[in-house]
């Protein structure tokens, strides 16, 4: 990115965090748990304490055309403005690409978040042309890490996938975003295939994938 005022550290927006403090303690316990279990790397994913979340079908209406849940959320692109479309556009922007849409709420500090993406990396560099993914950083709700521990995690990792942040935690309600990661599968037009709170390994995020395109039709 050029633009240097976006890698500045956004404001924690306290009166939100008031709001959802319980919420996001329950969050970094969770995050800690995850992380406790790091070294389990060939466990099974039902097996590695990661919770199913069921999410409300609701939807936003927006200027795009596209109606998805959160829609009129901006994001602020750290990487992969090219395919997004745009270093700065709404979350329904990024479905008029017309692919389905992996979004993982992630942050800086997230040790199960750290032992993830790589594999994210990995499966997205193999099928890039059937779907979009979008890593969201909510470090700065979640306890989790700033933008500056966000962008130090892409560049150890050499995270190219998009990702970006957003300047508030509507995402995070809209999806019901309680434990980190969490991984939401939607199709082209919209709709959630399924949703993983926790981590998630590898062979998982290939089945999930196949699902979410194969529900893409």
């Amino acid at each position: 990115m050029t633009d240097e005022t976006r890698f500045k550290r956004m404001p924690r927006h306290m009166s939100r965090l008031l709001l959802f403090g319980a919420a996001l303690v329950s969050l970094v316990l969770i995050g800690a748990a995850c992380s406790s279990d790091s070294s389990s790397n060939d466990t099974t994913p039902k097996d590695d304490g990661a919770v199913e979340q069921e999410v409300p079908s609701g939807t936003d209406s927006n200027t795009t055309g596209i109606e998805v849940a959160g829609g009129d959320e901006v994001l602020f692109v750290y990487s992969g403005a090219d395919e997004l479309g745009g270093e700065e556009l709404t979350l329904a922007e990024v479905f008029e690409q017309g692919k389905p849409v992996v979004l993982n709420f992630w942050a800086g500090l997230c040790p199960p978040c750290r032992q993830e993406m790589p594999d994210f990396q990995e499966v997205y560099t193999e099928r890039k042309d059937e779907f979009l993914l979008l890593g969201v950083d909510v470090g700065p709700f979640t306890f989790l890490g700033d933008q500056g521990d966000a962008l130090d995690l892409l560049e150890e990792l050499q995270i190219s996938y998009p990702t970006a942040y957003v300047d508030s935690d509507e995402l995070m309600r809209e999806y019901n975003v309680f434990g980190m990661p969490t991984t939401v599968f939607m199709t082209a037009n919209g709709d959630i295939v399924s949703q993983k709170n926790g981590f998630m390994s590898g062979d998982e995020m290939r089945e999930r994938i196949q699902d979410m395109i194969d529900a893409s039709g």
